[in-house]
Order: C-alpha cells, then structure tokens, then sequence
C-alpha cells in the first residue's frame, strides 16, 4: 500500500491530529479557508483589486520594463493607439463571437 494513502482499517481508532503527520495535510485548511472565504482574509482586494489598479496606474506610461529605465507619461496614447489598430478589433470580434457560441452551447 502507498504511503499516501491512509488506511481506514488501521485509521480507525486514531484521531484526526494523528493523521494529518504530512505538511501539505496541516496547510490545506488554513489554506482554503483563505480561497473560500475572500472577505474574512482580504484576497480579493490582495488578488485581484490591487494588481488591477496598478495595470491602470502603468497603462498611463510608456512602460520601461528594464529596472534603472525611465518610464514616460504619455496619457491616453496608449488607448487611443490599441483603439485605432485592426487587430485589436479582430481579437474582440472574435472573442465576442467564441463568448457567445459556448454561452449558447451550454
């Protein structure tokens, strides 16, 4: 028998505290509480809210990726640049159109 699997003949008598000896078995719970439960343990905003408004914050600069570069302000170029090109227009078309035939294949 596998060292990963737990025996329920010999588990038996044994408490819950003796059968988790594994650390992956001690972390999970506090683990999932924390995936569950978004509001109790500030995920959401540590996940998702605060990345979200730093893409915002960048989207506004010619963004340097290279540390000791100078990142440029340059405003609504940006939009106005993805805005303009064909390709992005394509990509929403066909997104738009992959959304909507699984929505209605579901």
């Amino acid at each position: 028998m596998s060292s990963n699997v737990i025996d329920t003949r010999a588990a038996a008598g044994k408490s819950t505290q003796q059968l988790q000896s594994r650390p992956e078995q001690t972390l999970l719970p506090p683990l999932r509480s924390v995936l569950v439960s978004p509001s109790r343990s500030g995920a959401v905003s540590d996940l998702v809210v605060v990345p979200l408004l730093y893409q915002l914050y960048i989207s506004f600069f010619d963004w340097r990726i290279i540390p000791g570069q100078t990142s440029t302000y340059v405003g609504f170029a940006n939009y106005e640049a993805v805005f303009a090109d064909r390709t992005f227009w394509l990509a929403m078309r066909n997104t738009a159109g992959y959304a909507v035939v699984t929505v209605a294949g579901q």
